[in-house]
């Protein structure tokens, strides 16, 4: 990061960011780049997030790559240039990583689900009949955990 007179109060927001993303899962050089995105005026190049955080252009695309598949950076094209942005608006951050959550965990768990339930129903024995129970169970938990972030998603910048 460049220096300057408030390079303190970058450092503390971009270690408060990555503190978070860390939270979410995603490792250190994720929330750093993220963080350094966010504070930076206009979209940058990965030569300057390598500057600005010290990582290779190598693990700067490894990260960036996670990043705009869940919708927290963008990418644009500036002559040869590649260039990145973080995405500011926090509402529109949580549903990104809540659609993610829905498409890439809830939705295929839910088919597994059902698809070992219909081979179940055809179980004789105790075992077979209690882990039937056990998916019906899970399954009721898992519809209600997708209507509740569904219905997050529908929020738009009300006060939760």
């Amino acid at each position: 990061m460049e220096k300057s007179k408030y390079s303190n109060v970058k450092n503390k927001v971009i270690e408060k960011l990555t503190k978070i993303s860390k939270s979410w899962g995603f490792k250190e050089g994720h929330g750093k780049i993220f963080g350094m995105l966010s504070l930076h005026k206009d979209p940058a190049s990965m030569k300057e997030i390598s500057a600005d955080t010290g990582y290779s252009i190598s693990a700067i695309s490894m990260h960036l790559d996670l990043l705009q598949r869940l919708g927290l950076v963008s990418k644009v094209k500036k002559g040869r240039t590649f260039l990145f942005a973080a995405e500011r608006d926090f509402i529109q951050l949580y549903k990104n990583l809540l659609t993610n959550i829905l498409k890439k965990e809830i939705h295929p768990l839910e088919k597994e689900i059902a698809k070992e339930i219909e081979i179940l129903k055809k179980a004789k024995d105790e075992e077979g009949k209690a882990l039937l129970k056990a998916l019906r169970k899970t399954k009721r938990s898992v519809g209600s955990a997708k209507k509740y972030i569904m219905n997050l998603l529908e929020v738009e910048g009300q006060n939760i």
